[in-house]
């Protein structure tokens, strides 16, 4: 699983944000939460903690609701999707720490072409920390003093 999107699906833009994470992310890479209990279900999985999180807040509740979940939302990859933009929304939504913030009335095209490139970032940072981990399992050779080429 490469990203987790959360959508409540309780207003129409959904559709058009469903469609941008749909052309950017295959379906069996994907988990689709649309409440908080599945979202926590699929965050408390052990393979989660390198998806990309897309989280759409469309509502003051919704918000509230992730909040209530900040401890399994730390240092995760997230794309937030708020409300509004309200001084007091944008603080909430900045106490999740997501890597990228926008609101329910930005550009769609945006969102989509950020959530490729975090997808990307995740998939190579995977990729060294499987080849980090095979280097770790090989014996390491060390230099004996007095033996080092110069």
């Amino acid at each position: 699983m490469n990203v987790v999107y959360f959508n409540t699906r309780t207003q129409d833009l959904c559709g058009q944000l469903d469609r941008e994470v749909e052309t950017r992310v295959l379906l069996d890479e994907m988990e689709v939460c649309e409440s908080l209990a599945s979202l926590v279900r699929i965050l408390s999985k052990p393979g989660s903690r390198n998806a990309v999180i897309v989280l759409l807040a469309e509502t003051h509740d919704t918000l509230s609701s992730l909040l209530s979940i900040r401890e399994l939302l730390l240092d995760r990859q997230i794309l937030l999707i708020l409300p509004d933009g309200e001084p007091e929304t944008l603080s909430k939504g900045h106490s999740l720490y997501p890597r990228f913030l926008t609101t329910c009335d930005g550009d769609w095209k945006t969102v989509g072409a950020v959530l490729e490139k975090m997808i990307e970032r995740t998939c190579s940072e995977n990729v060294f920390d499987k080849h980090d981990a095979v280097q770790s399992t090989k014996p390491k050779r060390t230099a004996k003093l007095g033996t080092e080429r110069h």
